[in-house]
């Protein structure tokens, strides 16, 4: 999570006003809040504040998924990713990725 703000794209975010709560499992195993609001972007360590999207994945897999190796729609299908909350507080703005699609190393 501490590589997000550099992929940041703020030009995509725009008008959104989100928090989520990420719970990574497996050997990448961490809890991080992410906030984006007013065009900014905040990750901190722990599970901060109320979130309106708790995302859970195992690290090593989101890191698949962010890899483009793995679609949403299949991750959430074979349970690799899970979803709490509304999926909608991703606005199309940020589901077209306000994070830079450059792959990730492990």
């Amino acid at each position: 999570m501490a590589g997000a703000p550099l992929g940041f794209q703020p030009e995509k975010v725009a008008g959104l006003d989100a928090v989520y709560r990420f719970v990574f499992t497996g050997a990448e195993a961490c809890n991080a809040t992410m906030t984006i609001r007013d065009r900014r972007l905040n990750v901190r360590d722990g599970l901060q504040s109320e979130a309106n999207l708790r995302i859970t994945a195992d690290g090593a897999k989101w890191i698949t998924f962010l890899n483009n190796e793995i679609a949403l729609v299949r991750a959430l299908l074979t349970r690799t990713v899970r979803l709490k909350g509304s999926p909608q507080s991703l606005s199309p703005s940020a589901n077209a990725s306000c994070l830079d699609s450059a792959p990730l190393a492990d």
